[in-house]
C-alpha cells in the first residue's frame, strides 16, 4: 500500500489498533475519521503503528467557511487537534514531530525497532537493477562505497546484498582476465627503417672509395715530381 484512499477506513469505529505499513507514502482526506472511536463519538484507546521511517504526508482538503485550517485535516479519527491517540512508529522516524502528528497524537511511549532508511531503499534497488551480462565498474564501486557508509543494522535490511558480492567478484574477476596489450619493444640499432643495413654497407664502400681515389692522387703526384 503506498496510499490510503479518501475515506477508505473512516468510521471504522471498532478498531484498537491499526498497522500501516513501511511502503505507505500519503494518507488521503478523512482516510481514518472516527476511526476506533465507537458509537458514543467518544476516543478510544486506539493506537496507530506505523513502520514508515518517513512520516506519511497527510493530504488536506478545501473547506468553504472553515473557522480554522485544522478542519481542513480530519485524516485521524476527529478534526486536527479535536482529539489524541498512542503512536508507535521507528525509534529512527522522521516527521512524527510535524504540526499535523503533533495535534493528532500524544508523545510516543515507546517505538518499533530502527526501519530501513530511504537511502538504504535506494541502495536495494540500485543492486537489483544491475545486469549481469552489463556490469559497470563505476556503478560497483560507487554502490560498495554507499554500503560501507551504512550503519550495522541498516546494513541488515540489504538483503540482496549476497548478490552484490557475487556480481562484484565477477566483474574483477573478469577484469584480471581480460588480455591486456603485448609493450611495444623499439626496434635495436641497426634496424630502423627496412634498408638500414644496406645505407652501413654503402656508407663503408664510398670511405674505401676516398680512401683509395686519396692514395692513387698521391701516388700519381710523387710520379709527376719524379719525372721533373
Amino acid at each position: 500500500t503506498v496510499r490510503l484512499g479518501d475515506w477508505s477506513l473512516a468510521y471504522a469505529i471498532y478498531l484498537d489498533r491499526i498497522e500501516l505499513p513501511s511502503t505507505l507514502k500519503s494518507i488521503g482526506v478523512g482516510a481514518m475519521y472516527y476511526l476506533g472511536m465507537r458509537k458514543d463519538f467518544s476516543a478510544s484507546g486506539i493506537t496507530y503503528v506505523f513502520h514508515s521511517v518517513d512520516a506519511p504526508e497527510v493530504e488536506g482538503e478545501f473547506v468553504e467557511n472553515a473557522q480554522s485550517f485544522s478542519q481542513s485535516y480530519n485524516s485521524f479519527g476527529y478534526d486536527l487537534g479535536g482529539l489524541h491517540f498512542s503512536i508507535i512508529y521507528p525509534s529512527n522516524g522522521s516527521g512524527y514531530d510535524n504540526h499535523v502528528y503533533g495535534n493528532s497524537f500524544y508523545e510516543p511511549t515507546s517505538y518499533l525497532p530502527e526501519a530501513a532508511e530511504r537511502g538504504t531503499l535506494a541502495l536495494i534497488d540500485r543492486i537489483d537493477a544491475l545486469d549481469p551480462d552489463a556490469l559497470d565498474g563505476d556503478e560497483i564501486a560507487a554502490i560498495r562505497r554507499s554500503y560501507n557508509m551504512l550503519s550495522t543494522t541498516q546494513k541488515g535490511f540489504v538483503t540482496n546484498y549476497q548478490k552484490f558480492t557475487e556480481l562484484e567478484a565477477a566483474y574483477n574477476t573478469a577484469q584480471q582476465e581480460t588480455p591486456s596489450e603485448p609493450p611495444v619493444t623499439p626496434p635495436e640499432e641497426g634496424e630502423k627503417g627496412g634498408c638500414s643495413g644496406t645505407i652501413g654497407i654503402g656508407s663503408a664502400a664510398l670511405m674505401l672509395t676516398v680512401l683509395l681515389l686519396g692514395t692513387l692522387y698521391i701516388v700519381l703526384k710523387k710520379k709527376g715530381g719524379n719525372t721533373k
